[in-house]
């Protein structure tokens, strides 16, 4: 209990500086895009340009998303559940990170069950559940390595790796990202959700990214899992109900 209370402590601490970060970040934010539409309107721009004055409006968008993300750590999201395509979805994910390599050489092989099911969420939050998972496997490997992500469907009575909270009428949806990296040691896997704690060094690592996965994971009424030894790399799996209505609206 004791555990517990210091925990939604450090959650309530957490929610009251998201608020003030959204607030300072996204002024700047919306200027960055604005002027960034103004440019891009320019006719006499070349193509090249062009699509740099996209990409910087684009991920001015993809800031404005993970600020956003934040404050689920102070309420609840108000944004509109919609159909989520785990594929599309999961696609652009791995687009972003392919992207965002810089000098590491990895690979990432990704594979979809039969009859792969829709979700009811918020798409951005989604995403946002595979950006950091994805990201954390990349960071965790050396100079290269592999990424395993497989994404199935376990259909109503079917047995499962974890028990799932609730009940799951149409079965479950589980997206499983495997590293070969250096893995985790038995002494941190319980902290690995603690908003702020990190094993990477200054300025490589927030602590922010597994807490916002998890907390993401509850508002969609899922539940997520790990397996982890140093030296035979980790597994993250993250169950999430298909066609439910999430905590964002109704």
């Amino acid at each position: 209990m004791e555990s517990q209370l210091f925990q939604t402590e450090k959650l309530a601490s957490l929610g009251i500086m998201a608020a003030g970060m959204a607030h300072e970040i996204n002024n700047p934010l919306t200027s960055i895009m604005m002027y960034s539409q103004i440019l891009g309107m320019n006719k006499e721009m070349g193509e090249e340009d062009k699509g740099c004055v996209s990409k910087i409006e684009e991920d001015a968008g993809r800031i404005a998303d993970i600020v956003n993300s934040l404050l689920v750590f102070s309420r609840p999201s108000s944004r509109q559940a919609e159909v989520v395509d785990i594929r599309e979805t999961m696609e652009k994910a791995i687009t972003f990170v392919r992207y965002r390599t810089g000098r590491k050489k990895f690979s990432i092989d990704c594979t979809y069950g039969d009859d792969i099911p829709s979700l009811s969420g918020v798409t951005t939050e989604i995403q946002e559940i595979f950006l950091n998972l994805l990201i954390n496997a990349r960071d965790a490997l050396e100079e290269d390595g592999s990424i395993r992500i497989s994404v199935r469907h376990h259909p109503p009575g079917a047995a499962r790796p974890v028990e799932f909270p609730g009940a799951a009428p149409d079965g479950v949806v589980e997206i499983s990202v495997a590293d070969d990296g250096e893995g985790i040691p038995a002494a941190h896997l319980k902290k690995i959700y603690d908003p702020f704690f990190t094993t990477k060094p200054p300025g490589k690592g927030t602590g922010l990214g597994l807490a916002v996965v998890r907390r993401l994971v509850e508002n969609h009424y899922g539940c997520i899992a790990v397996r982890s030894k140093p030296g035979e790399g980790t597994v993250f799996q993250v169950y999430l109900p298909p066609g439910q209505g999430s905590r964002h609206g109704s």
